[in-house]
């Protein structure tokens, strides 16, 4: 099949002798195509007449066809762009057609010339795309561009186009490259953003946890609500976010969440499942928060990942508690940091008095902001939120500890005016028996009165 990419239909050139305009016909029709390494152009009304394009080494050659053989010079672009000017060009490869639209899109204006034009394929961009395009990869843009230029040859205008593709298929893995074409075939053609987004997001293992999250789905069908989402939220059009390329970023996200946190697809998957029905948070609105609700987890939990609190049961009041959390932690470590905890300090040493050892149990004040973490880590409490009471004189906030393990932590006392308001084990529940008795003798010695309920 013959694709006219360009239609020459002549001009008017200014005649200084006459001063009058002169007509100039098309001067033919030139054959392009793209053999290797070159970029050949052969001009149906004189074919012992061709040029080609060397892409390695960036230069014009001419090929004179003799009896005996063809000989080979090279000559500058200067010297064919009268042989070149109003020619119709043609070809008959579709694949040289996608690239010469592809390029055309990509050329600034100051293309005079299609002699210049043809140096444009010797840049590193159009190399990459010719290698997308032999593997029969389609892309949406430059299909519409290189229609456009088919069905009216005459009126095409080159527009640009800033986006482009980076990387060349042999940088991709197999598995992924596979999932390209399979998409490309599924579709009819890809964007360059799909094809940027695959390296970018999926490249390094993110597309072995897509495949899983497929996987789980065919396997178990009642996770597949999870993902079928609304397009957009004024409308009620609804879309699987795995397949639909209009919520990859939402897609990428997720996957990169569950690859960043370790998090156990299963366990993911039902907790997903449960907000859904429970809170009724879609997952387009719980990972508009989740990655940040893990992030400040994996800090309040000083670093350590397996003791994060993944799935929260409420979700909505867990992560406003976290956030109070988080914000009077970072407020203390910036004080720390900058060496102005004199409020903090003074509160701690206010209440050194009530420190006490007594036989296999002590009870101590905090010393910092890593002390606090520590102990909110340890108990899953909320500790940290007193930090501005505890700042302020309001509360102090003491921890009770076994003298021979002492940075295990055991109970977390609150003592206001005198008082025991609150004292709480792992997960606010109630001290062990011994602990309790152990408190009541302190509470005794130090002279404080009990209100806290878990303490009667």
């Amino acid at each position: 099949m013959r694709y006219i990419l360009e239609n020459a239909t002549g001009r008017h050139v200014f005649n200084r002798r006459t001063y009058s305009y002169d007509w100039i016909e098309p001067q033919g029709t030139i054959h392009m195509a793209h053999e290797g390494r070159y970029i050949t152009l052969r001009k149906e009304e004189d074919d012992k007449k061709e040029f080609r394009y060397d892409l390695a080494t960036g230069e014009f050659e001419r090929v004179n066809h003799y009896k005996k053989g063809d000989k080979v010079s090279r000559t500058k672009a200067a010297n064919i762009t009268a042989w070149f000017r109003e020619c119709t060009l043609v070809t008959e490869d579709k694949k040289f057609g996608m690239l010469y639209a592809y390029a055309k899109q990509s050329a600034p204006n100051r293309y005079k010339s299609h002699v210049r034009f043809i140096e444009m394929f010797a840049t590193q961009k159009i190399q990459i795309m010719e290698q997308w395009l032999s593997l029969g990869i389609t892309f949406d843009k430059i299909a519409d561009a290189f229609n456009s230029m088919i069905e009216s040859p005459s009126y095409y205008s080159s527009w640009r186009d800033d986006s482009q593709i980076y990387h060349l298929p042999s940088e991709y893995n197999k598995e992924l490259l596979q999932y390209v074409r399979e998409e490309c075939e599924k579709r009819g053609h890809v964007s360059f953003r799909f094809i940027n987004e695959c390296y970018d997001h999926w490249n390094d293992g993110q597309y072995e946890v897509f495949k899983k999250i497929e996987a789980k789905i065919e396997e178990e069908p009642q996770y597949r609500p999870v993902f079928v989402v609304k397009r957009y939220d004024w409308d009620d059009e609804y879309i699987n976010l795995l397949h639909h390329e209009s919520e990859s970023s939402l897609r990428n996200q997720i996957i990169q969440v569950i690859q960043g946190y370790n998090l156990d697809l299963d366990a993911f998957l039902e907790y997903c499942l449960y907000l859904n029905h429970v809170e009724s948070v879609s997952i387009k609105k719980l990972m508009a928060d989740y990655p940040d609700y893990l992030r400040r987890e994996l800090h309040l939990k000083g670093g350590r990942m397996a003791r994060m609190e993944k799935y929260p049961q409420t979700w909505l009041s867990a992560t406003h508690k976290q956030q109070q959390e988080y914000k009077n932690l970072q407020h203390l470590e910036r004080m720390e940091k900058r060496g102005n905890t004199e409020k903090f300090d003074n509160s701690i040493e206010a209440n050194r008095h009530l420190e006490w050892k007594n036989g296999n149990y002590l009870i101590r004040m905090p010393t910092g902001a890593e002390d606090i973490r520590d102990e909110a880590d340890q108990m899953h409490h909320c500790v940290a939120t007193y930090i501005p009471q505890i700042e302020a004189g309001e509360k102090t906030v003491m921890f009770m500890r076994d003298i021979e393990n002492p940075d295990v932590s055991l109970v977390t006392v609150e003592v206001i005016d005198g008082a025991i308001t609150q004292a709480y084990a792992q997960r606010d529940t109630q001290p062990s028996i011994p602990c309790m008795i152990w408190l009541t003798k302190w509470a005794h010695e130090k002279d404080l009165r009990i209100t806290a309920v878990t303490l009667r």
